[in-house]
């Protein structure tokens, strides 16, 4: 985890203000996100969704992480909630056993495959 952590490519200043800007201000929660001249609405979002998010995540926190369902338009989308941080969704026994066969599961019934 140290390396990951210190390991990183140092950002481009427009780029760390961006990210900045967007923490601060959150565009993409209240219809305010401008990409490449269009406004960005989680309500137009319409494919399949699946939202899964960790009660013990010190990253994205569940009470930030916990609206975005309700604001995707997608009348097929569902939650997955774990007792998990943010590494343990996609590391270790959580995710073994619970997050990739749910995203897998989700996949699977969306697109026909049987395998």
């Amino acid at each position: 985890m140290t390396g990951w952590a210190s390991g990183q490519v140092p950002l481009p200043g427009g780029v760390a203000r961006q990210i900045i800007e967007m923490v601060r201000e959150n565009p993409l929660m209240t219809d305010r996100l401008i990409v490449g001249g269009d406004r960005v609405r989680l309500s137009d979002i319409t494919a399949p969704f699946l939202h899964v998010l960790a009660s013990r995540d010190h990253i994205i926190p569940e009470a930030s992480a916990g609206p975005l369902i309700e604001l995707v338009g997608s009348s097929d989308k569902q939650e997955l909630r774990l007792d998990a941080g943010h590494v343990g969704l996609l590391v270790g026994r959580t995710a073994a056993r619970t997050t990739l066969p749910t995203i897998i599961d989700f996949l699977k019934q969306r697109s026909g495959g049987t395998t």
